[in-house]
């Protein structure tokens, strides 16, 4: 399967994918030099530099040896066209950034080929006790996104605050993000652009997204850690039409949320995604992630997400109220279609993004979740 780490932050909150930061380092950067020595009977040593200098002794003393600082990230040689997520949009707000309670609908896609408004006679049964007027209605053009719809309303409410803008800042203050690799694209009609997708580790500073950041790749996103262009996502028959990328096939891909230095995984099933490229290809906006989760298994990470938190909350009546609320958007069924003799058993996601020029800067460490609720 493919192993995506995605940080998103969602600011303060109990079941917010909150904290901008995995557990593990990035590899690469350039340590501090190690603390300069004491100095004599009668004086202090100075202060140990970045660089490795060794600190200055007052009086008497002379400073201990400073430690060797590391190595500067190298950027990987270019091999395509790389665009790093650089702004989320999750459904708490619109395009422009204004908050709205009707901005889920401009995420997502028609993925179950049918567009729902009163008639449910073709609709999955709903799941938890689910109102099937409160979860079932799609967007406008038959748009799918229970995700946006339901759950962000969910994860704001605990939070007390939106999630879009802290899940972009976490990227912004160099968390984890996604990196597009579009191999050879020349032109504004290309097909196929063999694109390569990546997770990466934390970039290990804030991100200026100036087309020089280079952003090591997360060793859980290569077949191969010793070859960085072995990565396990490969779109092979991606597309560019009207420089308006595209994935191509539905697949299944695996993205993970960072919680507070938790791993939540997200299996998305029927994924498909679209990058808007301006005519340079250096950027891209009102890109989108589209698919389904399995409701079972998303709901399954949630224990560990509230666990994180508290972990008296890894079972008992207050994670069963919140399983029961998230199982209640199930909207689709995991094969992405619709059965009207079936309970649905998955919910529709449509993630917003924006992208911008980036490099690779050699493989860093894996992205991984963290088992809380043992």
């Amino acid at each position: 399967m493919n192993g995506l780490p995605f940080s998103l932050c969602f600011a303060g909150a109990l079941l917010a994918l909150v904290g901008c930061s995995d557990d593990s380092q990035p590899v690469g950067g350039s340590p501090p030099g190690g603390g300069g020595g004491a100095g004599g009977d009668d004086a202090q040593g100075g202060t140990a530099q970045p660089s490795g200098g060794g600190g200055e002794g007052q009086g008497g003393g002379q400073g201990g040896q400073g430690g060797s600082g590391g190595s500067p990230v190298v950027c990987e040689p270019d091999d395509g066209t790389l665009l790093a997520a650089s702004r989320l949009f999750l459904g708490d707000t619109e395009w422009t950034g204004v908050e709205s309670p009707t901005a889920w609908q401009s995420f997502g896609r028609d993925i179950d080929g049918i567009a729902t408004s009163n008639d449910f006679s073709a609709h999955c049964l709903p799941s938890g006790g689910a109102s099937p007027a409160s979860v079932f209605p799609d967007g406008p053009n038959g748009l799918d996104n229970s995700f946006g719809r339901t759950i962000i309303p969910i994860l704001k409410a605990v939070a007390g605050s939106g999630v879009s803008e802290p899940a972009t800042m976490a990227i912004q203050m160099g968390g984890s993000t996604l990196i597009f690799d579009l191999l050879d694209l020349t032109g504004a009609d290309q097909s196929p652009v063999v694109t390569r997708l990546y997770g990466t580790s934390e970039l290990g500073s804030p991100a200026n997204f100036d087309g020089e950041d280079c952003w090591p790749v997360a060793e859980n996103s290569l077949t191969d850690p010793l070859d960085i262009t072995s990565a396990v996502t490969v779109f092979s028959d991606a597309a560019v039409v009207a420089d308006v990328w595209s994935s191509g096939s539905p697949t299944t891909i695996d993205v993970t949320f960072s919680a507070q230095g938790i791993g939540i995984p997200l299996r998305l099933y029927q994924a498909q995604i679209i990058m808007r490229l301006d005519p340079t290809h250096t950027s891209a906006t009102q890109s989108q992630i589209s698919g389904v989760i399995d409701t079972e298994e998303f709901l399954a990470t949630i224990a560990d997400a509230v666990g994180a938190f508290d972990p008296s909350l890894c079972n008992g009546a207050i994670l069963t109220a919140i399983q029961n609320q998230i199982r209640q958007a199930s909207d689709i069924m995991v094969a992405g279609t619709q059965d009207a003799t079936a309970t649905c058993n998955a919910i529709s996601v449509g993630i917003g993004f924006e992208a911008s020029a980036v490099h690779l800067g050699g493989v860093g460490p894996s992205v991984v979740p963290t088992d809380t609720c043992p």
